[in-house]
């Protein structure tokens, strides 16, 4: 194994690592705050990837460049609309229920 490829696989690991940490602390600090049960934020992550991916691939024709800024200024906006109607629908009915209904 070269330096090289052990510094990658180093970066690749810290890098997985970070975002299971994100997603970790997001549940954590969901029902820290709200006490509800929502295990929804990993797949609007995973929501926010597909059309970031989306986003920068059809977007703009073959510019990765301002692909990449639009995406940023368009996924979040569009992760937030639907996670304001999941709350609204959904999880506001099981905010009094005990924690074992929530799930």
């Amino acid at each position: 194994m070269t330096a090289t490829m052990f510094f990658e696989q180093l970066l690749s690991g810290l890098t997985r690592g970070g975002i299971l940490f994100l997603l970790a602390s997001g549940l954590t600090l969901i029902f820290g705050v709200l006490r509800v049960v929502n295990f929804a934020h990993a797949s609007f992550a995973t929501l926010g990837a597909f059309l970031t991916f989306t986003v920068v691939n059809n977007f703009f024709g073959s510019n990765p460049s301002l692909n990449f800024w639009a995406a940023l200024l368009i996924v979040p906006i569009c992760i937030a609309a639907v996670g304001f109607v999941v709350e609204r629908v959904a999880l506001r009915l099981v905010y009094a229920e005990d924690h074992s209904y929530q799930m």
